[in-house]
């Protein structure tokens, strides 16, 4: 097995933004994924839990594919999200390769809930969507890599609470490195940010955490 494109730089910058956010909880059934959620929040969770949901604005980005990739990809199932960039050496890769353990223990014990996984890029100048088909399937060929515009990617990381910053080459470097937040979201299926899990990301408490979130989101 071959590694994916990694960078030259030994060192990363994180910046964690967590956004605590507003009210009621939700119901929904395998068959009825549309439904907007109205049943009471999970217990014992270690994940942050963001009761009702926080809406997330339209945008209109590119998967790996080079097809679109806007709100309605967010609908009917749901989807773990981070945000990073190929070349970030430590952080990233260690991130999506927990959350390719995390998503064979979920489509394993949970297959009837429909789940998707996320890498959307916070450097767009490097990660084209020919570089992240390189990257991103590395971890698990169901995973999506998204990229766009800094600017549209600028405006759904707000709308998500996360933040990115580019930084100047370092000397005698031509690469750079991107501080970034280091949490995986939960974006439910009403294109919702439902949950946040911050580091270290386990694989089995993402799973058990989800297993959690959803009998919640599925309750009468």
């Amino acid at each position: 097995m071959t590694t994916p494109p990694r960078s030259p730089l030994n060192r990363v910058g994180i910046v964690v933004l967590v956004a605590v956010l507003a009210a009621v909880a939700g119901v929904l059934t395998a068959s009825q994924l549309l439904r907007q959620p109205s049943g009471g929040a999970p217990t014992g969770l270690a994940a942050t839990y963001i009761p009702g949901g926080k809406p997330v604005g339209e945008f209109n980005l590119l998967d790996h594919h080079g097809g679109k990739f806007d709100a309605a990809r967010l609908r009917g199932k749901w989807t773990f999200l981070f945000a990073g960039y190929t070349y970030c050496p430590d952080v990233c890769p260690t991130t999506m390769a927990n959350m390719a353990q995390a998503y064979e223990r979920i489509t394993a014990e949970l297959p009837q809930v429909p789940v998707q996984v996320v890498f959307l890029t916070v450097d767009p100048r490097r990660d084209t969507p020919e570089r992240l088909a390189q990257y991103v399937p590395f971890y698990n060929p169901d995973f999506v890599g998204v990229t766009g515009a800094d600017g549209d990617i600028q405006s759904l990381t707000r709308s998500l609470g996360l933040i990115y910053k580019a930084h100047d080459p370092l000397p005698g470097q031509t690469g750079y490195l991107v501080d970034h937040s280091s949490a995986m979201l939960l974006i439910n299926p009403e294109g919702q940010l439902q949950a946040l899990f911050r580091p270290p990301l386990l694989p089995q408490v993402i799973e058990a955490d989800f297993r959690k979130i959803v009998a919640a989101h599925n309750a009468p």
